[in-house]
């Protein structure tokens, strides 16, 4: 009696921790595990909206540069929208609402004489108001700098604006100017690049925009690489077994190819904004995916041909080759 409880000793509790594990390896594990990729599945997506719904911006444009704290008593509020950029064309449209205040209001009209000089695309132009003219909206063209389309999406560019206002007499003297500037462009972040030169209210300002492309485009410019190249190279390890190990062709193969082939310009298109064809994002994948599945292709289609030739070859008279060929391209 004695030795049988000697040889009776505790159970290890490492034991028990296996034990436990191999308990949840049934259906209770895959429960877990179904559970878990549930809750993935449903609380990705819903941290992902609820982080750009935190993080967007709460109004319409983005303010780039504010009116002064202090407000204009007598002289011209300029307020400029940055109303559109062609990085094709490397210009960036640019409207000016001019108000007169003060003693230079009559009504919605001026009280005094006005220039009022601007530097576009084309070379600096001046406008000239007289009394009682009522000054229009301005809308004028100016140039890009800093980068080029081909580098989508990690293009960034920059736009110069100069303006000055001056009251028309000889010589001539600036004009007060309370100055702001919005873009209500949604495809590029835009902020100010230094800050503006000239005095809040004096008669010149001149100041740097810089934009580039926002995080969610160059998101998915990247999952695009990542996409055709996976893409690319599930072609190629088609063809690496047909060709190599001397695999029959599936069945599935030739309406993959041509559904890829058919299937990768219209998703090179889709991008946001999409670049014109030579750029950056091209070399890196597309044009290289392409090529891929092509070759990949060429290489099943002769080693499809080559493997016909041989079994035809090999029939004796009179036998048919339905039962010894290889299927042809579409069937099982």
């Amino acid at each position: 009696m004695a030795r049988a409880v000697e040889n009776i000793t505790a159970p290890d509790p490492a034991d028990r921790r296996v034990g436990s594990l191999r308990g949840l390896s049934g259906p209770q594990h895959r429960r877990i595990r179904w559970a878990s990729l549930t809750a993935l599945l449903l609380l990705g997506p819903g941290l992902a909206t609820l982080l750009v719904w935190r993080a967007a911006p709460s109004t319409p444009v983005d303010l780039v540069v504010p009116l002064a704290e202090e407000p204009l008593e007598d002289g011209l509020e300029v307020r400029a929208a940055l109303e559109s950029v062609d990085v094709r064309t490397g210009r960036a449209r640019v409207s000016l609402d001019v108000s007169p205040r003060g003693a230079w209001a009559d009504g919605v009209r001026l009280a005094r004489n006005l220039d009022f000089a601007i530097a576009t695309a084309a070379g600096p132009r001046i406008d000239e108001y007289r009394t009682g003219d009522v000054v229009t909206t301005l809308s004028v063209d100016l140039a890009l700098t800093g980068s080029r389309v081909s580098r989508y999406p990690f293009d960034r560019y920059q736009v110069a604006l100069f303006f000055a206002a001056t009251d028309g007499q000889e010589p001539p003297g600036p004009v007060p100017v309370d100055f702001s500037l919005v873009a209500p462009v949604a495809e590029f972040d835009t902020e100010l690049s230094g800050e503006p030169l000239g005095e809040p209210h004096g008669g010149a300002r001149s100041l740097t925009v810089s934009f580039g492309r926002p995080l969610a485009v160059k998101v998915w410019a990247g999952f695009f690489v990542f996409f055709v190249w996976a893409i690319a190279l599930g072609a190629a390890s088609v063809a690496w077994v047909v060709v190599l190990y001397g695999q029959r062709v599936p069945f599935w193969a030739w309406a993959f190819f041509i559904s890829i082939l058919f299937a990768l310009p219209p998703l090179r298109d889709g991008l946001p904004n999409a670049p014109p064809f030579g750029s950056l994002i091209d070399w890196g994948a597309f044009y290289w995916s392409i090529a891929v599945v092509v070759l990949s292709l060429l290489a099943v289609l002769v080693a499809w041909n080559l493997d016909i030739r041989a079994t035809l070859r090999g029939l004796g008279p009179g036998e048919s080759s339905e039962r010894a060929a290889p299927d042809p391209p579409g069937e099982g």
